[in-house]
């Protein structure tokens, strides 16, 4: 039994030594991290500017960019993240100790840590189609005040027909507008033009 505990400790922490060996450079002093069945090829695609990661890759990687950012003296970050990496995004924020020096932005993201959040500044958006009157599949968490406090930002992608289509044009402007639930995953970040409407507030007060 000691063998066996021992075997799975050494595994733990060769996987922590190997994400700390390997933590990427913060790009652009912003990280923006992609949601479920994203690839980080595909999001560096979208943000070459940026570090961007893969839900997956970005989650095993919170711990060691926190402690980059907590040592980097003065320096301000922008933490962005959409539909499941939102929750990524969130728990890095939650781990950074001077909360002035970073942004949070939910891109139609899955995060509910509200009480936690306290403290970070925190900006939502979603993305609408106006004339058709549709809304991306998860605009209706950035618009509950028990989520997002402050009124959520909208960005319309009037070539949308889909509410999932509408969910990926917060970081894709080529995203297909009949795209589906059956087809985001081969389609949604194929030939990615990132979205930074986001970023443009930020970028301000990054150069501050």
């Amino acid at each position: 039994m000691r063998t066996l505990f021992a075997f799975f400790g050494a595994l733990l922490m060769s996987s922590t030594l190997f994400a700390a060996e390997n933590c990427p450079q913060i790009q652009g002093n912003t990280i923006v991290f992609g949601g479920l069945g994203s690839e980080t090829a595909d999001m560096m695609r979208c943000y070459p500017k940026y570090l961007a990661l893969s839900h997956k890759e970005g989650a095993a990687l919170v711990d060691c960019i926190a402690k980059k950012i907590n040592s980097s003296g003065g320096q301000k970050f922008v933490i962005a993240g959409h539909s499941s990496g939102a929750a990524d995004a969130e728990r890095l924020a939650l781990q950074v100790k001077d909360k002035f020096k970073v942004r949070l932005v939910l891109l139609e993201g899955f995060a509910y840590k509200l009480n936690q959040r306290a403290g970070v500044n925190t900006t939502c958006w979603y993305a609408q189609n106006t004339k058709q009157k549709i809304r991306g599949f998860n605009a209706p968490s950035m618009l509950n005040p028990e989520v997002c406090p402050q009124p959520a930002k909208a960005f319309e992608a009037d070539w949308c027909n889909t509410e999932i289509c509408l969910h990926l044009a917060n970081v894709n402007l080529n995203v297909p507008a009949d795209l589906t639930r059956q087809t985001v995953i081969r389609d949604g970040l194929a030939n990615c033009r990132g979205n930074d409407a986001w970023m443009e507030e930020n970028l301000v007060w990054l150069n501050q």
